[in-house]
């Protein structure tokens, strides 16, 4: 498989991506080559726009004097506590993301029954 750019006469670009075989007669000679090539810059821009968006909200995440996270609605496993939280509540994102009840076992033991 091969990935390139190409460019056209008028200052255009695409991409393509080529996928080869050799064709073999019946001594094992290579007599043929075929070869599928496909437009895949509609793909690559995609690509390219997805990590602009992902790097834009890094930035957000890692810049707003807040936490974000992302837990399982079912259980309340987080699997995503942003840095902030160590600076603002004391405890690293890893014990967020490793111990399965870590917020319910750091509630305010009154305010419990409401969080459930």
């Amino acid at each position: 498989m091969l990935e390139f750019k190409v460019f056209g006469l008028k200052g255009g670009q695409r991409w393509l991506k080529t996928h080869a075989a050799p064709l073999h007669d019946e001594s094992g000679r290579v007599t043929a080559l075929l070869s599928i090539t496909r437009d895949i810059t509609d793909s690559r821009r995609a690509e390219a726009e997805l990590q602009h968006s992902q790097e834009q909200l890094a930035g957000l995440i890692h810049t707003v004097d807040g936490i974000f996270w992302e837990a399982d609605a079912q259980t309340f496993q987080f699997t995503f506590v942003s840095a902030q939280a160590e600076r603002m509540l004391g405890y690293p994102a890893a014990r967020w993301l490793d111990e399965p009840t870590f917020w319910k076992d750091h509630i305010h033991p009154e305010d419990r029954e409401t969080a459930d």
